[in-house]
């Protein structure tokens, strides 16, 4: 292994923490809470729909209201919040939620607030930079570099991009377009993964499973995410693989990798599970 080598995937890792540890990352997600038809109080009080953290906020804050798929927000008189980093408007604002493009964040204090959409459900997913686990994270833990992991893969593409269902860990079904298939080999022995992604010249994500999962790694699966197919080759850099969102935070709602994507072997390179909640 060449130190140019060892020396680029320590930075990678070394971004990869800090963007976990970041305000409003993953380990500051503290909450993830179904919206009901019509008002849905929040606040501090137990009396609220919403229950924030204690000391977060004043004891009634404000009301979302959802009706027909549509989320409002508004805030009780003299509360302040922003919008999108902006004053909040006085009375009900619509609140677009993460399947628009650019998804409103409600920001109160040390929190953020932002409307989901999954299946036929809504909720609002609540980060509190001051959490515990954002506070108390240990850093991220990883198998020692392997070069001989990072492969130069086939990408054979589809005619047109094939659409996908891919099961959540809520039991909901989300769609993704595959653009292709990467064959590569280990010890000899070819294998593929199904590729997701509308850009395959930027990009390829895969979300796939190994035989590390569940003991080493995490159990549902890792994430990989390679540079642009160039004259019909990527470089799959297994070190490069990490834990999905829900190993870091109970609150988050990973997909789960398809069957096309479980691999017999072992991938001992990549991060290995924190196992922190």
């Amino acid at each position: 292994m060449t130190n140019h080598y060892a020396t680029e995937v320590d930075t990678w890792r070394a971004q990869e923490e800090t963007k976990l540890r970041a305000e409003n990352g993953w380990l500051a997600v503290s909450g993830l809470l179904w919206l009901r038809e019509g008002p849905n109080t929040f606040g501090t009080a137990e009396s609220n729909d919403i229950i924030l953290p204690p000391n977060s906020t004043v004891p009634h804050a404000g009301v979302f209201v959802l009706s027909e798929g549509s989320t409002t927000v508004e805030m009780n008189n003299g509360v302040e919040a922003l919008i999108n980093a902006k004053p909040l408007p006085p009375g009900r604002t619509r609140m677009q939620s993460d399947e628009a493009p650019a998804p409103d964040r409600l920001s109160l204090n040390a929190m953020s607030m932002m409307v989901l959409k999954r299946g036929v459900r809504h909720a609002i997913r609540l980060w509190d930079n001051h959490s515990d686990a954002r506070r108390d994270f240990a850093g991220r833990k990883w198998f020692p570099v392997d070069e001989a992991w990072c492969l130069n893969a086939r990408f054979m593409p589809y005619a047109s991009p094939k659409p996908l269902t891919i099961l959540n860990m809520l039991g909901d079904l989300e769609p993704a377009n595959s653009p292709g298939i990467v064959t590569f080999a280990v010890a000899g022995v070819s294998y593929s993964l199904e590729a997701e992604g509308d850009l395959p010249e930027k990009r390829l994500f895969f979300n796939f499973r190994d035989a590390t999962n569940g003991r080493q790694t995490y159990g549902a699966g890792r994430f990989l995410t390679t540079s642009g197919v160039v004259n019909g080759y990527v470089n799959v850099d297994f070190n490069k693989a990490v834990s999905p969102p829900c190993a870091f935070t109970p609150y988050a709602t990973c997909p789960l990798p398809r069957n096309e994507n479980i691999l017999s072997i072992a991938v001992p390179v990549g991060e290995l599970a924190s196992f922190h909640y």
